[in-house]
């Protein structure tokens, strides 16, 4: 009994060749994206240690009205902290209105920051570390799809 052949089977293997080569780069571009993000992440989750910054700085810029049809603003703060040994880290960064908002009104932002490296800091997101360590899950899962879809794609074409 002969069994009905895949789609796949039926490509020319030239056009096999080119979508795994595509589907690999595509998946290794977002596995790269992932591992970047995983290792700024992962060590503050982790090992973060949590101090209050004073904000130096609030501002607001008006985003250009090429990008967007209606009026948009992009809000800033500048703060900077101490370690317990006494060395200041500043940072800029982007947030929303509402962050904007309350940390201009009290002066004081609740700061992440890495011991050993306290250069990788940033404004502490602790009440969303359940969502934003979720999301790497599907991401992973796709690149891990991705990779074995592209390898089975140039396999059949040896």
């Amino acid at each position: 009994m002969k069994i009905k052949s895949s789609i796949i089977d039926k490509l020319h293997p030239t056009v096999q060749r080119i979508g795994g080569i595509v589907i690999l780069l595509l998946t290794l571009g977002l596995a790269s994206f992932l591992a970047v993000n995983l290792v700024r992440d992962v060590p503050l989750w982790i090992f973060g240690r949590v101090i209050m910054a004073d904000v130096l700085e609030t501002w607001v810029e008006r985003v250009d009205e090429r990008q967007t049809d209606e009026i948009a603003f992009n809000y800033y703060l500048r703060y900077q902290f101490s370690t317990p040994d006494n060395r200041s880290y500043t940072r800029t960064t982007q947030v929303s209105v509402g962050e904007w908002s309350m940390a201009g009104d009290i002066g004081k932002v609740a700061v992440r920051y890495f011991p050993y490296f306290p250069q990788l800091n940033r404004l502490d997101d602790s009440r969303y570390i359940f969502i934003l360590s979720c999301a790497y899950l599907p991401l992973i899962v796709v690149s891990w799809a991705g990779i074995q879809v592209g390898m089975y794609l140039l396999r059949q074409t040896t």
